[in-house]
């Protein structure tokens, strides 16, 4: 055998082999770097509630100021707070603490603060409401906890309401993965 002849053999081969590596090299990268994408994406069957569990509550009936009252105590359902609250005269007010609480493994930023009062029930517009403890960007850690304040009130502006005010309220908190 030529040696010449032997080396045009070889040259072949090494070449296959080398593209079989480097296909190989790139498979392996593929893999690697899919991992945590696929973590983060959450694809496949995969329990959520471990990742993203956002609850709020509420922690007090409501503080109740002057003469107003509550039709029923507020109540939570799937992390929207209902309250309907009467309220008589200017002063009147009934403050409620609020609890946040990540019981996920994510972090979550406060992307909006929804909160509605029912016009239908509020035609002379004399309810208002302040919230504090929270603004939105606010971000609330995996396992953290954070109390808002939902004051609601007669408007100190609306003076010439003889028959009281009275709405439903709907608060919803919307967090986003951050």
């Amino acid at each position: 055998m030529n040696p010449e002849t032997k080396n045009q053999e070889q040259k072949p081969r090494t070449y296959k082999g080398r593209i079989l590596f480097c296909l190989f090299i790139a498979f392996l990268i593929m893999a690697i770097g899919y991992i945590p994408l696929a973590y983060k994406a959450k694809f496949g069957i995969v329990d959520q509630s471990k990742f993203w569990d956002i609850q709020t509550n509420v922690t007090t009936s409501g503080t109740i100021e002057g003469s107003a009252s509550e039709k029923f105590k507020p109540y939570s359902i799937a992390n929207t707070l209902y309250f309907y609250v009467i309220l008589n005269s200017p002063g009147d007010s009934v403050t409620y603490d609020v609890e946040i609480h990540n019981k996920g493994r994510l972090d979550a930023v406060l992307d909006q603060m929804l909160i509605d009062i029912d016009n239908d029930q509020n035609t002379n517009n004399a309810i208002r409401y302040t919230v504090s403890g929270v603004e939105k960007g606010y971000v609330l850690r995996a396992g953290q906890k954070a109390t808002v304040r939902i004051k609601v009130e007669w408007d100190p502006a609306v003076t010439n309401v003889t028959e009281g005010a009275y709405s439903t309220i709907l608060a919803n908190f919307q967090f986003v993965q951050l």
